[in-house]
């Protein structure tokens, strides 16, 4: 059983991890976040806090995505609150005085809850006073009689019109000090005393007491959500990529894949490739045999299927691709010559070949559930695929393109590489393919983890 609490300037980890240490405490929330945390089976997930603006925030349809696989989602204090406020009637839950101003509809600006803050180095401290803590304050402030509420007024006034990164209240409140003077003085005098009203805070302990207080309670899984393209590209990525950090909660495998990406990026860019070409046979392999592809099913057509003549055509082929794979026969030796263009500057030959050969049995399996028809390559396709490649190799004229491809046994050669990369662009970057495959839904597993721990697919 797990509670995931995305976290960050609302309240120090540190301090949540005394009022609930059992939870598993995650940086702020941005998009595709909660997809991944999907694939360690969570039961409660609570959102606090969250990007947005220069990085994508999260979506709404992981979170409903996370609910139709059973998992509780909570939102409080902040880009939780918000969320919450949000998808309310699809199921979410909300937490704290904020949800309710949003729910309620008394608040509706996203700025309320807006803060800069620092770096995890920081521990993601505020730089700025959130506009619902500036509320709370005065509201606090006016009940005691220390201000009026036509002075409260024109403080709300003030603070809104200020962007939320320069929203600062003793600067705002210093700038109505010559209109105000004694007024003012009360005030500041006020809250030198304790009396600022951390709402964002209030909120976020308070859920996490809640969550900490109140058994896990799964949900039904179900599936509700219209499950688009734009979901399942997202949910294909997710599940392709590793975690940012090493987080306590991580399995070993998990870890290892973030220390890849961070100290060895060409094996890291060649496993996440591989991860998303698993992930994406798969879609074809519920479409067309409703099997899943994974190493028991290989080896089932190996060793039980392989010389039954009542074996479709589809599966005798496919046995005996894997098992020429084995002695690199010629059949593949061409995939494995281009794909190793795409990784020779790997560090690590040996793990580069396992890459290698993985990815030339899983183009083999592509093909035989494409039903061996060629993808439609446009010349606009071909030409676009060709210039990003050229680009990275820094060709940009006729002369250099010369001289580079005396690096190729023949300008034929590199013409069939082309095509190839080509195949490869369109199927993992425009997802032309989405268009057959309607009625699949996103799911969450960890590929990328599959295509770590998978040295070969025999």
């Amino acid at each position: 059983m797990s509670t995931v609490i995305f976290l960050g300037p609302t309240l120090p980890i540190a301090e949540a991890k005394k009022i609930y240490p059992n939870a598993w405490y995650c940086d702020p929330a941005k998009c595709m976040d909660v997809l991944k945390i999907l694939r360690l089976k969570p039961q409660r997930i609570l959102i606090i806090d969250g990007y947005y603006e220069q990085i994508a925030a999260v979506w709404h349809k992981e979170i409903l995505l996370a609910m139709d696989e059973g998992v509780e989602v909570f939102g409080a204090s902040s880009m939780g609150a918000l969320r919450a406020a949000e998808l309310a009637e699809f199921g979410m839950q909300g937490l704290g005085k904020i949800f309710q101003d949003f729910h309620s509809g008394k608040m509706i600006d996203d700025d309320e809850v807006a803060v800069l803050h620092a770096p995890e180095r920081d521990n993601f401290r505020a730089l700025n006073d959130a506009m619902v803590n500036i509320r709370a304050t005065l509201e606090k402030a006016v009940a005691e009689k220390i201000i009026d509420s036509k002075l409260a007024e024109k403080i709300i006034i003030e603070a809104k019109k200020t962007n939320y990164v320069d929203r600062k209240l003793n600067r705002i409140i210093e700038n109505l000090k010559n209109d105000y003077p004694e007024k003012i003085n009360n005030f500041s005098a006020w809250m030198a005393l304790g009396n600022y009203i951390d709402q964002k805070r209030l909120d976020a302990i308070e859920a996490i007491q809640y969550l900490r207080d109140q058994p896990e309670k799964p949900l039904r899984a179900e599936n509700k959500t219209e499950h688009s393209v734009f979901l399942r590209i997202l949910s294909r990525k997710s599940n392709s990529g590793a975690f940012d950090k090493v987080y306590d909660f991580l399995p070993q495998t998990e870890r290892d894949l973030v220390d890849l990406e961070k100290n060895n990026p060409q094996n890291y860019f060649a496993t996440q490739r591989l991860a998303e070409f698993l992930n994406y046979c798969d879609d074809f392999s519920h479409t067309i045999e409703n099997k899943k592809l994974d190493n028991e099913e290989l080896n089932k057509f190996i060793g039980f299927y392989k010389n039954d003549p009542e074996l479709t055509p589809i599966y005798q082929w496919l046995a005996n691709v894997i098992e020429g794979v084995k002695n690199f026969p010629q059949q593949v030796a061409q995939h494995r010559k281009w794909l190793d263009k795409i990784y020779e500057n790997s560090a690590n030959s040996e793990y580069r070949e396992k890459i290698l050969i993985q990815q030339a049995v899983i183009w083999a399996v592509f093909d035989i559930h494409n039903h061996n028809q060629q993808l439609y390559i446009a010349e606009e396709d071909f030409q676009t695929a060709a210039n990003k490649f050229l680009a990275r190799q820094k060709v940009f004229d006729e002369a250099a393109l010369a001289i580079y491809l005396k690096t190729w046994d023949s300008e034929e050669d590199f013409n069939q590489f082309l095509l190839a990369l080509t195949y490869l662009e369109i199927i993992y970057l425009r997802n032309n393919y989405d268009f057959q495959l309607q009625h699949l839904r996103a799911k969450t597993f960890s590929w990328i983890v599959k295509a770590h721990e998978t040295t070969v697919l025999l």
